[in-house]
Protein backbone atom coordinates (compact mmCIF):
# COMPACT_ATOMS: atom_id res chain seq x y z
CA UNK A 1 0.00 0.00 0.00
CA UNK A 2 0.78 3.76 0.03
CA UNK A 3 2.05 5.74 -2.60
CA UNK A 4 5.11 4.48 -5.15
CA UNK A 5 7.85 6.28 -4.09
CA UNK A 6 9.76 8.84 -6.61
CA UNK A 7 10.98 7.43 -10.00
CA UNK A 8 14.78 9.01 -9.35
CA UNK A 9 14.32 7.64 -5.17
CA UNK A 10 13.62 4.57 -6.90
CA UNK A 11 16.30 4.01 -9.36
CA UNK A 12 18.87 5.30 -6.75
CA UNK A 13 17.64 2.53 -4.26
CA UNK A 14 17.88 -0.15 -7.00
CA UNK A 15 21.12 0.76 -8.11
CA UNK A 16 22.77 0.72 -4.37
CA UNK A 17 21.08 -2.58 -3.92
CA UNK A 18 22.78 -4.42 -7.09
CA UNK A 19 25.69 -2.29 -6.09
CA UNK A 20 25.67 -4.18 -2.61
CA UNK A 21 24.85 -7.04 -3.95
CA UNK A 22 27.61 -7.05 -6.53
CA UNK A 23 30.20 -5.89 -4.39
CA UNK A 24 29.33 -8.45 -1.65
CA UNK A 25 29.07 -11.84 -4.26
CA UNK A 26 32.76 -10.13 -5.05
CA UNK A 27 33.91 -9.98 -1.57
CA UNK A 28 32.23 -13.42 -0.87
CA UNK A 29 34.38 -15.25 -3.77
CA UNK A 30 37.74 -13.62 -2.93
CA UNK A 31 37.21 -14.96 0.57
CA UNK A 32 36.36 -18.64 -1.45
CA UNK A 33 39.15 -18.28 -3.13
CA UNK A 34 41.97 -17.67 -1.04
CA UNK A 35 40.50 -19.97 1.73
CA UNK A 36 40.93 -22.85 -1.58
CA UNK A 37 44.64 -21.20 -1.67
CA UNK A 38 45.39 -21.67 1.98
CA UNK A 39 44.41 -24.99 2.25
CA UNK A 40 46.14 -26.35 -0.53
CA UNK A 41 49.31 -24.50 0.83
CA UNK A 42 48.70 -26.16 3.92
CA UNK A 43 48.18 -29.49 2.59
CA UNK A 44 51.42 -29.53 0.40
CA UNK A 45 53.10 -28.22 3.68
CA UNK A 46 52.25 -31.09 5.65
CA UNK A 47 51.94 -33.38 2.87
CA UNK A 48 55.82 -32.12 2.52
CA UNK A 49 57.01 -32.24 6.30
CA UNK A 50 54.88 -35.80 6.67
CA UNK A 51 57.13 -37.24 3.62
CA UNK A 52 60.98 -35.69 5.10
CA UNK A 53 60.22 -37.37 7.99
CA UNK A 54 59.73 -40.58 6.94
CA UNK A 55 62.67 -40.11 4.50
CA UNK A 56 64.33 -39.05 7.86
CA UNK A 57 63.37 -42.01 9.71
CA UNK A 58 64.25 -43.96 7.30
CA UNK A 59 67.85 -43.11 6.78
CA UNK A 60 68.54 -43.10 10.53
CA UNK A 61 67.26 -46.79 10.32
CA UNK A 62 69.30 -47.70 7.71
CA UNK A 63 72.58 -46.05 9.57
CA UNK A 64 71.49 -47.66 12.66
CA UNK A 65 71.31 -51.47 10.99
CA UNK A 66 74.87 -50.90 9.71
CA UNK A 67 75.95 -49.84 12.87
CA UNK A 68 74.87 -53.04 14.12
CA UNK A 69 75.63 -55.23 11.77
CA UNK A 70 79.29 -53.28 11.73
CA UNK A 71 79.45 -53.95 15.92
CA UNK A 72 78.76 -57.82 14.85
CA UNK A 73 81.32 -57.94 12.72
CA UNK A 74 84.03 -56.76 14.95
CA UNK A 75 83.21 -59.13 18.02
CA UNK A 76 83.23 -62.00 15.08
CA UNK A 77 86.91 -61.21 14.45
CA UNK A 78 88.17 -60.28 17.89
CA UNK A 79 86.26 -62.78 19.44
CA UNK A 80 86.39 -66.07 17.37
CA UNK A 81 85.00 -68.27 20.29
CA UNK A 82 82.05 -65.90 20.59
CA UNK A 83 78.65 -67.74 21.79
CA UNK A 84 80.29 -71.31 22.97
CA UNK A 85 81.94 -69.93 25.99
CA UNK A 86 81.31 -71.72 29.35
CA UNK A 87 82.85 -71.02 32.56
CA UNK A 88 84.62 -73.94 34.04
CA UNK A 89 83.87 -75.24 37.27
CA UNK A 90 80.89 -77.57 38.17
CA UNK A 91 79.16 -74.37 39.88
CA UNK A 92 78.87 -72.98 37.05
CA UNK A 93 78.18 -75.43 34.52
CA UNK A 94 74.75 -75.74 32.70
CA UNK A 95 72.39 -78.33 34.27
CA UNK A 96 71.54 -79.67 30.38
CA UNK A 97 75.06 -79.97 29.27
CA UNK A 98 77.29 -81.49 31.98
CA UNK A 99 78.18 -85.36 32.37
CA UNK A 100 79.22 -85.46 36.16
CA UNK A 101 76.67 -84.21 38.45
Amino acid sequence: GGRAPPTRLAESMVSSLTQSIAQSSQIRMKQTLARRRQSRSYRARASGRASMKRHLRYEQEKAQEAMAADRKRKWKRNNPDAGHYRPSGHRLRSPHNCGLT
